[in-house]
């Protein structure tokens, strides 16, 4: 079942974000050119919305291809050599779907899935067990509101759903300094000052 948080505390989130995203930041050493940004899109699949949108594998497959089928050619200037990551928010519970959803964007020559519920997971688990964080922070609500504040700073943001659910997104896929373009950017659940 579900567990709710109590309350919010806003600090605790950005710590368990600057943590998170320092190890991807490590990770892929992904920084962009001209400002020294982490650059990194994210994906947001509801597979559990199937019913109104089929989010197979191999639908999903078709999407992944036309999306970033010509994302390098779009986005000259910035480093389609190295693997580009692709942060992964998704609801679902079937690691079968999820492993081979990853699969899927790593088979891409020019991306690398990254999990992201997993990656704030196994963080807020490391700071309960060194005492950094209380117990209750590792539930649904937390992951949810550290990764809609890592979402904030995407380069783009691509989603499936039952109210969202094109074949493509290639034209959504754009990598610049527009940040007025970033439409998603005032969805934080939570004001953090």
């Amino acid at each position: 079942g579900c567990v709710y948080a109590s309350r919010v505390e806003a600090k605790s989130i950005l710590t368990t974000v600057d943590r998170v995203m320092d190890q991807l930041r490590h990770r892929f050493g992904a920084l962009e050119e001209t400002t020294g940004r982490f650059v990194y899109g994210y994906l947001h699949v509801r597979h559990g919305d199937s019913h109104r949108c089929d989010k197979n594998l191999v639908q999903m497959g078709k999407y992944i291809e036309c999306t970033f089928g010509t994302f390098c050619q779009n986005n000259e200037g910035h480093d389609c050599k190295k693997d580009f990551p692709l942060l992964i928010g998704s609801d679902e519970r079937n690691e079968t779907y999820r492993r081979g959803l990853s699969s899927l964007i790593n088979s891409h020559p020019n991306l690398q899935a990254v999990n992201l519920d997993e990656e704030v997971t196994k963080e807020i688990k490391r700071e309960i067990s060194e005492g950094e964080s209380p117990p209750y922070k590792l539930n649904n609500f937390y992951i949810f509101l550290v990764e809609q504040v890592i979402l904030q700073d995407a380069a783009f943001y691509l989603q499936q759903n039952r109210q969202y659910c094109p074949d493509c997104d290639s034209e959504n896929v754009v990598i610049d300094q527009d940040e007025s373009r970033r439409w998603w950017s005032s969805w934080l659940s939570v004001t953090i000052k």
